[in-house]
């Protein structure tokens, strides 16, 4: 399918109704930046598709560079040989004719398919568009690409089964248009299908933009809607940023929840949350299916003759552009520069043509005042915890993907402060790993296991991606033996209840933020997207809801009773933590710890003990014996520690992976001796300090054994029994350990 015609051939005949030596046959789609036609090849007569170059929106004093960028970016779209992307047959760079000519696609998008189908397809017959797709994409990252404009449009079904990703196109080129479109903002990417992380910084997004734009399409494909849509484009961007999508088995219950539980993990907010490639995505989600149905896929693999591995590479023309970008046999060499697609956003493209799949992506400007509204939004608290993830961590990045291994003891600077020695038997001993939600018929594996609470021999927990609260009853003397389910919340009223006025549909739950027993044994829950606080009967029942009358947009992310009854609930957006009387669910106070600090901390690690506290996003929160609150603040890195009467007594914790730091704390627990369990989601291990704060223990590092975490999310402890439960959310499990008998409360 190459060409190896002269440059001289490639530029006769010239006319209208030319490109090159092509001879066009009509208009097939149309771009900002550029025109598809329908043309024939003057070697084989065959029909081809051709994307022209079009400058006329681009300034004069940019063109060249416009024209070098071009360049290196066809270059490296024809390298991308794969059976299921569209092949790119030649390309042509040469004075002031830019044009990439491709084989022209005998089928649909799968756009027009759904369309055809009525909005939505099964799952059987969504699989092998996914694991084609998948094929196209996994090559794509393996050199470094990222397609940044996955959508049905893109997405072509030939007539014989087989799946082409197109529209891998010239988008860097966005960032030389002309300044009146670069002053409103360009977005990479359809708004739709465009992740979080693209809005926040479009330039530095990886593999996992593509990752989630995927989770949309299937989704869409599955329940013939879209899971973040709003009237106009700030409230849109705000649904994709901080709202969390109705999972599929709920909108269509013949969708299993493993299916949609797959296809969430595909659209988590924060990328590390995501799959790791989009082949791990693709093997999740076709688990449950049936080897028929997998079978499929093998079939369509055999239509195209070969793999991707056996294609020899296009043999294009060597280049010298004036910048020394080279090209030679497809291959870029272009020392300092980062290869790489850039989609830019295109705002209308939803009715294209069997063959408009192929079109070029626009960029289209966003109205001054909308992008103005967008950016607000984006500033504003309740973007506060997306905006800390993406933006203000850098110093994490290097160890989302990385395992952390257990830390080595540090020396101690001064005597009196310095860490006590590890100890050489564990603190903590490995009991059972639980792996599946409910029981019987009913089990299912746990998916995302996000929080959870113990009480009295009762042990409740919260499954982010199946939106469920399962409740199990044990004996803290065999748990082993005795650990049992008793129901799962249903979301309905208890006898008695009108729940016509609530709020939140029966206390339904959308991304569960904490959960608390009290001692009348009914369950209290708090969400993370919403201001409203839940409560459920002995038996799952419904029972009551009610709001934080000092709340803003985002929700809530922990919960906690002390020992006189009172309810504290994190509030993130409000930087605090807000105390109710909760059976009446009237609110009392706030907790911000903005006070001074009224005793000064006697850990090496806390630094601020005369500063004012600086709370950022709390979350977890735990009681002492002493009705003393802890609270885990993963926006600081912190635990702090408030007195009775509301005032911060002391602070402990650091941002970073040595002994006695933390690295995104989530939860954190109190056991009989006030010494504290802090769940270090990044350093996925747990960290245990005294009752002052020093350090005195780290258990775990990343891996799946039994005394092995991955993003260890929420920590419980049964005090009478010894007994800590973790939320192993990584595994996709709870991890069950007991205190060793040697752990007293002496030191170590």
């Amino acid at each position: 399918m190459n060409s190896n015609s002269s440059p001289q051939d490639s530029r006769k005949p010239v006319g209208k109704n030319w490109c090159g030596r092509y001879e066009l046959l009509g208009e097939i789609g149309r771009g900002g930046m550029g025109i598809v036609y329908r043309a024939i090849h003057p070697d084989t007569g065959h029909f081809v598709a051709i994307k022209q170059l079009v400058l006329e929106n681009i300034a004069p004093e940019k063109r060249t560079e416009f024209k070098d960028r071009f360049k290196r970016e066809a270059y490296t779209i024809a390298r991308l040989k794969h059976p299921n992307i569209v092949d790119v047959i030649d390309i042509c760079i040469e004075d002031d004719s830019f044009f990439y000519v491709m084989e022209f696609l005998d089928g649909d998008s799968l756009r027009k398919d759904l369309l055809r189908r009525g909005g939505k397809m099964s799952v059987e017959q969504l699989y092998p568009i996914l694991s084609q797709v998948g094929e196209a994409l996994s090559l794509a990252h393996s050199m470094s690409i990222v397609h940044r404009d996955v959508k049905p449009d893109n997405i072509f079904i030939l007539k014989n089964g087989v799946v082409k990703l197109t529209d891998f196109g010239i988008a860097r080129a966005a960032e030389f248009e002309e300044s009146n479109l670069t002053k409103t903002g360009i977005m990479m990417g359809t708004l739709n299908y465009v992740s979080p992380e693209q809005l926040q910084d479009a330039k530095s997004v990886d593999h996992r933009a593509d990752i989630f734009s995927l989770g949309i399409v299937c989704y869409e494909a599955l329940s013939g809607c879209m899971p973040f849509t709003a009237d106009g484009i700030a409230a849109t961007i705000v649904k994709i940023i901080s709202l969390e999508e109705k999972p599929l088995h709920i909108l269509n219950p013949a969708i299993s929840t493993e299916i949609s539980a797959s296809v969430g993990r595909a659209m988590r907010k924060k990328p590390r949350e995501r799959y790791r490639s989009v082949t791990e995505f693709v093997k999740d989600f076709s688990a449950t299916l049936s080897e028929q149905v997998k079978q499929s896929v093998a079939t369509l693999a055999d239509i195209t003759g070969q793999s991707y591995e056996n294609i020899p590479a296009t043999n294009f023309r060597p280049v010298k552009t004036q910048f020394g970008i080279t090209s030679i046999d497809g291959v870029i060499t272009d020392p300092g520069q980062q290869t790489g697609i850039e989609q830019s956003f295109d705002s209308g493209l939803a009715n294209r043509t069997a063959v408009e799949g192929l079109a070029l992506s626009t960029a289209t400007d966003m109205p001054q005042e909308q992008m103005l509204e967008a950016q607000q939004m984006l500033e504003s608290n309740q973007m506060l915890e997306t905006r800390h993830e993406f933006k203000a961590m850098p110093q994490v990045k290097a160890t989302i993907e990385e395992p952390v291994k257990a830390q080595e003891l540090v020396k101690a600077q001064e005597p009196l402060l310095a860490p006590a020695p590890r100890p050489e038997k564990s603190a903590i001993r490995h009991l059972l790993s639980m792996q599946h939600q409910g029981s019987g018929s009913t089990s299912k594996r746990f998916e995302e296991p996000a929080v959870l609470t113990c009480r009295a021999g009762r042990l409740a927990i919260a499954d982010a991606v199946t939106r469920t609260i399962n409740v199990f009853a044990y004996d803290g003397k065999n748990i082993e033996q005795t650990l049992r389910h008793l129901y799962e919340v249903a979301y309905k009223p208890a006898k008695g209840v009108n729940a016509e006025s609530s709020r939140t549909r029966c206390g339904s739950i959308t991304r569960p933020g904490g959960l608390a027993f009290d001692m009348k044994g009914r369950l209290f829950v708090c969400d993370a997207s919403d201001q409203f606080i839940r409560v459920f009967d002995g038996l799952g029942a419904f029972l009551s809801e009610f709001r934080n009358i000092q709340a803003k947009d985002s929700g809530l992310a922990g919960i906690t009773f002390d020992s006189s009854g009172l309810l504290y609930v994190s509030d993130s957006a409000n930087a605090c933590v807000q105390v109710f009387q909760p059976e009446t669910g009237v609110w009392l106070r706030s907790l911000s710890g903005r006070t001074e600090l009224e005793v000064k901390a006697k850990s090496i690690y806390a630094q601020d003990t005369d500063q004012q506290a600086q709370i950022r996003l709390p979350a977890g929160l735990a009681t002492d014996r002493l009705n003393q609150l802890y609270l885990a603040d993963y926006g600081s890195s912190k635990i702090f520690v408030f007195n009775k009467q509301g005032s911060v007594l002391r602070s402990f914790g650091n941002k970073g992976s040595e002994l006695g730091e933390l690295n995104i704390p989530r939860s954190v627990a109190v056991d009989r001796f006030d010494r504290s369990y802090v769940c270090d989601s990044f350093n996925n291990r747990l960290s245990i300090f005294d009752a002052s704060g020093r350090v005195l223990y780290t258990f775990g590092e990343k891996g799946s054994g039994p005394s092995q975490l991955v993003n260890p999310s929420d920590i419980a402890i049964d005090n009478q029994y010894g007994i800590v439960f973790v939320c192993d959310r990584g595994n996709r499990r709870v991890q069950i350990y007991q205190l060793s008998g040697d752990f007293t409360g002496q030191e170590i």
